[in-house]
C-alpha cells in the first residue's frame, strides 16, 4: 500500500428508500433507514476515499464498526456520509465518520478499515489482524539514478510480500554524496566507468526494462525531485516517480 496521508476527508449522498428501511429486513413498523443500511454506507465511502492508495491487488476490508444511531433517517430523503482519515498504523486506517439527514445527525463514530492483499484474503491466508503492525518500507531514490529507476519498478511488490505499507522518499543523491565524500561512478577510471555503464545495460536488460540515457547525462534532479516530495506527501508518490524515473534517463 502507499501512505494513506490523515486529513483527507470525502462527501457521498445515498438515497434512502423503502428497502433501505427497518421494517424491509423484517423489524415490522419500524419504517426507519436500518443501522445495518447505514454501516454499509460507512464502509462504501471510507472504502472509497482510500481506494487511490491500494497497490495493485490490493483491496480493504473492514476492521471495526463504533458508531452511535443518533436518530432516525426516513426514506424518500438522502443521507450525507461524511468520513476524514484520522489516524494510519502500518495497513489500519481509522476514520471519524457522520451521517446526517436535511443537516440533522443521525449516526456518528468511528471506522476502521484494514488495507489487504487480496489474492492471500481470497484464499484465507490473510486477515485483518494480520497486516496491522507490520513496519512501513521507506524507500529512498532519485530519479537521476538508473538504480533507483530499476529498483522502482520492484519496490512495490516487495512490499505487498510482506504485507507492509510503503513509504516513497525523494532523495538528492549528489548532494547526499558531497556531504559524505562519497565517489560518483561518472567520475572514477575510465575502466571503472565503462562497466558501470555495461552493467547497467546488462541490468536493465535482465529485468526487461527500456534503457536509454539522455545524451547530456547526467542532468540536474532538482525539479523532479521537488515535484516527487510534493506527490509522496499527498500519497502519490508511486504514481509519479517510476514514470519520472524514465523521462530523465531516457
Amino acid at each position: 500500500m502507499q501512505t494513506v496521508p490523515p486529513g483527507i476527508t470525502t462527501r457521498r449522498s445515498f438515497d434512502a428508500t423503502a428497502a433501505d428501511t427497518a421494517a424491509a429486513i423484517g423489524n415490522v413498523g419500524v419504517e426507519v433507514v436500518a443501522t445495518v443500511t447505514m454501516i454499509l454506507w460507512v464502509e462504501a465511502t471510507c472504502g472509497s476515499l482510500i481506494m487511490p492508495y491500494f497497490e495493485d491487488g490490493e483491496g480493504s476490508v473492514g476492521f471495526r464498526v463504533a458508531l452511535d444511531h443518533t436518530g432516525p433517517a426516513f426514506a424518500g430523503r438522502p443521507v450525507e456520509v461524511f468520513a476524514e482519515v484520522t489516524g494510519v498504523r502500518g495497513c489500519k486506517v481509522t476514520f471519524a465518520v457522520r451521517l446526517e439527514q436535511d443537516g440533522r445527525e443521525v449516526m456518528a463514530g468511528e471506522h476502521v478499515r484494514a488495507i489487504v492483499n487480496l489474492d492471500r484474503l481470497m484464499d484465507g491466508k490473510a486477515t485483518a489482524r494480520e497486516v496491522v503492525e507490520r513496519p512501513p518500507v521507506t524507500f529512498w531514490f532519485d530519479v537521476h539514478s538508473p538504480w533507483a529507476y530499476l529498483a522502482s519498478t520492484r519496490i512495490s511488490a516487495l512490499a505487498r510480500r510482506y504485507h507492509a505499507p510503503l513509504i516513497w522518499k525523494p532523495l538528492h543523491l549528489a548532494n547526499l554524496m558531497d556531504q559524505i565524500e562519497g565517489m560518483r561512478p561518472m567520475e572514477q577510471s575510465p575502466a571503472r566507468v565503462a562497466w558501470y555503464e555495461q552493467d547497467v545495460v546488462d541490468r536493465m536488460a535482465q529485468h526487461g526494462l527500456a534503457y536509454d540515457p539522455h545524451p547530456d547525462y547526467p542532468l540536474r534532479p532538482s525539479r523532479a525531485l521537488r515535484a516527487c516530495v510534493c506527490a509522496a506527501e499527498q500519497g502519490r508518490g508511486r504514481r509519479l516517480c517510476p514514470g519520472r524515473h524514465a523521462r530523465l534517463l531516457g
